[in-house]
């Protein structure tokens, strides 16, 4: 069925002088028949392509618009980039995550051009992000359109115009697109399940599989190193031993963690609008952290592997069981409570605390004696019933914040209610000055108050757990590292090939603390899934990316552990933010990807002598672009070497 619903456009932003004058860089441009539609083929490459279209002079002023539409269909799920860029040279970019062979139109309305951050955000047939900061739309020189992609892509894109209505997205087609089992139907692949016998009969094998595994001699039942070669205290702690950082388990063992996040019963895609996208139809499911609800075809799945009475006391054991076999001793952040409920694997947790005052781009008033109150008595509840749980190794107290990124200091300044915060800003400058200097030091002690009361309400509820700090994303700048000192460790996501050791460097000297890394992963697109922060050539590559990664955070002194995310793959039509990519150890239909089974059974018995300075890590790297050729030695057959200190070695 075709779909087209008629808006107001004034005028086209990209028009064919702006095609025949297109600038393309590592890109081809083919003009197609529509008026301001293109073709562009992206080639593989280390380098992103870019096309640049000129804006002609009646369509560069944006600021009276409530949409800028742009209709696209790629043949890939690799994110691509919509880039503003005005005449001052400045850019504002929105990245672009498409569903596979699907045409639409999407819309940006107005209020995420000017003023509101979109972060991510899911669309009928696409998901769309926006991590920076507003630019000066009042005149647009020229839109750029960008892809790095390790194969050839094309992308119809255009026509893109300015609408004086809010549009809504959507795909020009719409036909059932998943099966019963939450599989892609246009796509097909080596291992596509065919029917329920052909699952069950797979499922069988595995169960045999886990059956067979015999857990490794001479650990504590924490899944640490030596037992009882350090002081045993019934919790974990962190100590540093011969200039390296170790977590400690409660029997004295030394402990890297090795963690794998999300492991929970959660595949719900929103379906409001989109039930013909799917062939079968299962019942409506609530998505477990409160933000809607949808179709969860992995639960559906486990009905039909354990059984509806009884699948997820089944499914926790089935998990316990998985993550000794595969080497993983630790259960990571956004896990659910049914794996945290009475496990014999330690895990991490995230205190999670609701404020519905005032608030500037997700920082509270930190400042008022209310948020000091609600964080206490939000906390305690939280931590007090996990306080004597040996298998607790911390407290996370939020994830991936953004508002020291997002002019904090100005915003505050400048918000017409009074506040406390307001109050303490305004004294701060009075008392020394406002220079940038200056503002840069109250954005350290804004960061530094908001973490000291999270920090001393958990250690008031709970003094027996480690407090792990924020988990960071990107790099955050020095001042907020030298606020995160009053934490037992500091904790990030890095999505890499392997976390930057210049940035570790950097960090280890403000900081004296154990790493924590709270997520990485690597995926591939296909399947009608995205392929992940952090593409790889195939899934072969994924479980090399697995083992470099995890053998390279453990070589550092300062990394105590590294979490993957996330036990499943998510959703072929996305989460509640649009994410649908191939990041998990097992599909939507509960089958473990075995390449990624067996680099981390690799990579955990070798975890140990590598962050002792024993042997080096895995120098073999992972495969991105169709044209690399693989190595030949597997990195478990490597000799081992006594580890001194890491040759420099070409990063892609």
């Amino acid at each position: 069925m075709i779909v087209l619903l008629a808006f107001a456009a004034s005028g086209l932003v990209i028009d064919a002088d702006s095609i025949t004058k297109a600038k393309a860089e590592s890109a081809i441009v083919r003009a197609l028949d529509r008026a301001g539609a293109v073709e562009i083929l992206f080639p593989p490459g280390d380098n992103a392509g870019k096309v640049r279209f000129e804006v002609p002079s009646a369509a560069r002023d944006f600021t009276a618009a409530r949409s800028l539409v742009f209709e696209f269909e790629s043949e890939a799920t690799f994110k691509w980039n919509f880039a503003i860029v005005n005449r001052e040279g400045k850019t504002f970019t929105f990245r672009v995550q498409p569903w596979e062979k699907i045409a639409v139109r999407a819309a940006i309305p107005a209020r995420f051009l000017r003023d509101e951050y979109i972060n991510n955000r899911s669309e009928f047939g696409y998901m769309i992000s926006n991590w920076g900061n507003h630019i000066d739309l009042k005149e647009v020189a020229a839109i750029e359109v960008s892809m790095k992609t390790p194969r050839p892509v094309r992308l119809k894109f255009g026509p893109v115009t300015l609408s004086d209505s809010e549009v809504s997205p959507q795909p020009l087609e719409i036909r059932p697109l998943v099966d019963e089992f939450g599989q892609w139907i246009p796509a097909d692949w080596p291992g596509k399940v065919r029917s329920l016998a052909d699952l069950k009969a797979r499922w069988a094998a595995e169960q045999k599989s886990l059956a067979a595994w015999k857990p490794a001699a001479g650990m504590s039942k924490y899944g640490g190193w030596k037992p009882g070669s350090q002081p045993a205290k019934g919790f974990f702690y962190a100590k540093k031993i011969e200039k390296r950082w170790w977590l400690i388990d409660p029997d004295g063992a030394l402990f890297f963690s090795m963690g794998m996040d999300c492991v929970r019963i959660n595949g719900v895609t929103p379906v409001n609008g989109r039930e013909a996208l799917y062939a079968w139809k299962p019942p409506i499911a609530q998505e477990d952290r409160g933000r809607g609800v949808g179709f969860d075809f992995y639960r559906e799945n486990l009905k039909r592997r354990f059984g509806e009475a009884s699948y997820e006391d089944a499914w926790k054991q089935m998990q316990e069981a998985r993550l000794r076999a595969w080497g993983f001793n630790t259960i990571g952040n956004w896990s659910s409570e049914t794996m945290m409920a009475r496990t014999s694997i330690p895990y991490v947790t995230t205190i999670a605390v609701r404020w519905e005052g005032k608030n500037w781009a997700g920082y509270p008033d930190a400042f008022s004696e209310q948020y000091e109150t609600a964080v206490y008595e939000q906390v305690a509840r939280q931590v007090k019933p996990r306080a004597n749980d040996p298998f607790l190794i911390g407290w996370f107290v939020g994830n991936e914040p953004r508002w020291h990124e997002r002019r904090l200091v100005e915003r505050i300044l400048e918000d017409s209610q009074s506040s406390a915060t307001q109050t303490f800003c305004r004294q701060f400058l009075e008392g020394n000055g406002d220079t940038p200097e200056t503002r840069e030091r109250l954005l350290e002690e804004l960061a530094r108050r908001y973490n000291t009361v999270s920090n001393e309400a958990i250690k008031a509820a709970d003094p027996n757990h480690m407090v792990l700090g924020f988990r960071y994303a990107g790099a955050p700048a020095d001042l907020i590292l030298r606020a995160n000192k009053i934490f037992d460790a500091f904790s990030i996501n890095i999505y890499q090939f392997e976390p930057n050791p210049s940035y570790l460097e950097r960090v280890t000297k403000i900081l004296d603390k154990p790493i924590i890394i709270g997520e990485f992963h690597f995926g591939v697109a296909g399947r009608g899934m995205g392929p992940s922060l952090v593409p790889v050539k195939n899934y072969d590559e994924r479980g090399v990316a697995l083992q470099y990664y995890m053998e390279r955070s453990a070589a550092h002194w300062a990394v105590a552990g590294a979490h993957w995310f996330q036990m499943a793959d998510q959703s072929v039509t996305g989460r509640f933010d649009g994410e649908n990519y191939n990041l998990g150890f097992v599909t939507q239909t509960d089958l473990p990807y075995a390449e990624m089974v067996r680099h981390s059974q690799a990579a955990a018995k070798r975890i140990y002598p590598i962050h002792a300075g024993e042997i080096m890590p895995t120098d073999r790297k992972p495969l991105v672009l169709d044209t690399d050729e693989a190595q030949t030695t597997p990195p478990e057959k490597a000799p081992a070497k006594k580890a001194t200190k890491a040759p420099a070695r070409k990063r892609r």
